[in-house]
This record gives structure tokens, sequence and C-alpha cells, in this order.
């Protein structure tokens, strides 16, 4: 699958966390509710406590496109 347009598409690693992918890619954790499902949709609570290692997510790249707006 592949990420909406405005977004890049990240590979989750080890112990990572939408927080912790977050502070890598934005400088901040508490931007992770900005990282999207491959189809764009939202994170819920119960599957951002799942993500598994080389799960394919999606995060906002500037560059392409307005970011999503606060939930």
């Amino acid at each position: 699958m592949s990420c909406p347009s405005a977004y890049d598409s990240y590979h989750v690693k080890s112990g990572e966390t939408l927080y912790i992918i977050a502070e890598k890619v934005y400088g901040d954790g508490q931007y992770w509710w900005q990282i999207r499902k491959t189809d764009g949709s939202a994170f819920t609570e119960q599957e951002a406590q799942q993500l598994q290692i080389n799960q394919e997510v999606c995060v906002w790249n500037s560059k392409k496109g307005p970011g999503p707006l606060k939930p």
C-alpha cells in the first residue's frame, strides 16, 4: 500500500510508538496525531498500541501539501 499524496512512507522499527516516530520525524512527540494509516485515516488508541515492526505508517510532509487537522 502507499500513503496519501501529502505524506511520506515510514516503516515502524522495534520499540517505536507513534510518539517516538513523531519525535524523530517532526522533532516533537506531541505531533503523533499527524501520523496516519496508509488509507489516510487516523489511528485509534488501540491501533496505536499495536504497531508492528516494519508496519508502514504515513508521516506528513509539509513540502507536499497541507497537514492534517488536529482531532
